[in-house]
């Protein structure tokens, strides 16, 4: 019986297609200007990615999370400029990127109804890769979704990223269900699909713009179903009610 619907955030649930990384990025080198420090901003700009895509490295080999202040910090480093990931001024340029972030990001009409009813039959959840947790609580804020979810777990705040089994099974215990019990919705096939399918989740893919085949998938860590659209997820969560002998929706 499935007791649990665990969601993705970025391009399942948010719509991030509309994201502008140099627009956000100006706004952090603003605040960082506004607080005294005057960098040369297509030098600090090319640090700033050449930072990003060494963490990304890391977190791709380890799944360990690296906290978006971090990235701040080690930039801030070859100015030489020292500071933690604490402290005031690079919290502001965090926040600056963060609010730019939020506002580019937009929700489909029907997710809010589709949400209120699931909540209705089932616990949600939701398991984010996100470096700067406080950037996700402000879009669901924004979209007043917060209330729908029984936990809410993100990379910049629990430490490990998707697929780690760590992130899924920490969701699994706050919701206080068994992994054959919960289906994950995702739209990455390795991150969402199968690293809930290595815990013995179901998983269905919202198969929105990535172009990932399954042939090199083991059979066991495919998806349960493949969707195209949120529209549609309640047809798909009833075949999998009913292949348990339930009721639909």
């Amino acid at each position: 019986m499935l007791k649990a619907v665990i969601f993705d955030f970025g391009d399942t649930l948010i719509l991030t297609d509309r994201f502008n990384y140099e627009h956000c990025l100006k706004r952090l080198f603003q605040s960082l200007e506004a607080d005294g420090i005057k960098l040369p901003y297509e030098d600090a700009v090319r640090v700033y990615f050449e930072v990003r895509d060494k963490t990304y490295e890391e977190t791709e080999r380890s799944l360990r999370e690296i906290k978006f202040c971090n990235r701040i910090v080690e930039t801030l480093k070859r100015f030489s400029y020292s500071l933690d990931d604490s402290h005031p001024i690079i919290i502001r340029a965090a926040e600056a990127f963060s609010d730019a972030f939020v506002d580019f990001m937009r929700m489909e009409k029907n997710t809010y109804g589709l949400l209120e009813k699931l909540s209705l039959k089932y616990k949600l959840g939701m398991i984010s890769n996100f470096a700067y947790a406080p950037a996700v609580h402000k879009t669901l804020t924004r979209f007043n979704l917060t209330k729908f979810f029984a936990t809410l777990i993100i990379s910049g705040e629990f430490g490990w990223r998707k697929p780690s089994p760590k992130i899924f099974r920490k969701a699994l215990h706050d919701l206080r269900i068994k992994a054959e019990e919960s289906v994950f919705v995702g739209d990455s096939l390795v991150a969402d699909i199968v690293g809930a399918r290595k815990v013995g989740m179901k998983a269905i893919w919202l198969k929105r713009r990535e172009n990932k085949r399954l042939e090199n998938i083991e059979a066991d860590l495919k998806p349960n179903e493949i969707i195209q659209n949120l529209e549609s997820l309640p047809e798909y969560l009833n075949r999998l009610q009913l292949a348990h002998g339930n009721l639909n929706l």
